[in-house]
């Protein structure tokens, strides 16, 4: 099932657009190597399965998480990107960008894919015309969904995703090119990093009439995370070589640390420690809370991405290889692979039934 914008509703919900570019200065750490174990089988009793988005074959790939055995391939839309679970871990919602790289001509995808976790299949598809090239998407403790569409610079809700089709509201960010962005657990306040202007923009979620508040971060913000206690939000200046924190109601820089090159994504640990995924040194980066460099984890490609698990200390990470690979962050250890098909992304965990 479908829905179309009308032209109306363009109008009513049309937004702005501002540009800054610089380098901020900031301060180096050094890194040491950690050499990867050999693999361990052990079984999770929350998660028997993962979902990764597999850009190069348009496809949701669904996996057995110990064996590693596929369950199903799902089409996608071309070049769909990010994806998020409901909080049931029922269905899940796969964002379209719909281009190659940023820069590749064209308007991008406009579609928000709904997928049915226990019957492996999509259940349904929004369209989300006039607003393209959606690429970040989150989901609040409520069952909110929101998607950013980055090139026209909205940050579309849904308030009731699984049932209605038809957005509830869509919030002027004020930026060029939004690509990335963190939600509060209430769903009331989102941090966008806005790759092209250089800037992080604060939004008031509930209120578009809030001013957005904005920060010039480094020469291309991207990945981003929240601290457990959401009182900090970390961002990676992935081509300056960079992260850092800020606290996140007034913006105010807390901390800073060089990052040994491109890094891709940042997720903070429940102890509150930040990891980066270093696309450069094909590694994972520890930070303590206020950046203080820890280790250095290998990985056998450049990772792409960063999940989270229910056991605090492990990571699942997908990397350039086409594989997810869980990792150990206490003991470094690479605990064991998953083979996907190509254009491994973004996963989410869950059980499934079937």
């Amino acid at each position: 099932m479908t829905h179309q914008f009308t032209r109306r509703r363009f109008l009513a919900l049309s937004s702005l657009s501002a540009v800054a570019v610089a380098v901020p200065a900031l301060t180096a750490r050094a890194a040491t190597q950690q050499q990867p174990a050999a693999p361990v089988a052990t079984r999770e009793t929350y998660a028997n399965a993962v979902a990764v988005v597999q850009k190069a074959v348009c496809s949701l790939g669904v996996y057995d998480f110990v064996s590693g055995k596929s369950l199903a391939q799902i089409p996608l839309p071309e070049q769909s990107h990010e994806l998020v679970m409901t909080p049931d871990r029922r269905y899940a919602f796969v964002a379209q960008y719909g281009a190659k790289k940023w820069a590749a001509p064209g308007v991008g995808g406009n579609l928000i894919t709904m997928v049915d976790m226990q019957k492996l299949k999509v259940v349904k598809t929004l369209d989300l015309t006039p607003w393209h090239r959606l690429h970040g998407i989150r989901m609040d403790k409520h069952g909110r969904l929101f998607v950013l569409s980055e090139s026209s610079s909205v940050l579309i809700r849904f308030d009731n995703p699984v049932d209605k089709d038809e957005p509830d509201a869509a919030i002027p960010v004020n930026g060029v090119r939004s690509h990335y962005f963190v939600l509060n657990d209430e769903g009331s306040r989102a941090w966008i990093t806005d790759t092209l202007s250089g800037l992080v923009i604060a939004v008031n979620t509930e209120d578009p009439s809030v001013p957005v508040q904005k920060l010039l971060a480094g020469k291309a913000p991207e990945g981003s995370c929240l601290s457990p206690d959401e009182k900090t939000v970390y961002v990676v200046d992935r081509y300056g070589d960079a992260i850092k924190a800020y606290d996140s109601e007034t913006l105010k820089t807390r901390y800073s640390a060089k990052t040994q090159g491109e890094s891709v994504r940042a997720a903070a640990l429940q102890d509150g420690k930040i990891l980066l995924a270093n696309a450069a040194r094909k590694s994972l980066l520890l930070f303590s809370p206020d950046l203080t460099f820890q280790k250095e984890i290998f990985l056998p490609a450049s990772p792409t991405a960063i999940t989270l698990t229910k056991n605090a200390g492990q990571v699942l990470t997908s990397t350039e290889d086409d594989k997810l690979t869980l990792v150990d962050i206490a003991s470094s250890q690479l605990l064991r692979a998953i083979s996907t098909d190509k254009g491994a992304d973004a996963s989410v965990l869950f059980h499934y039934q079937g």
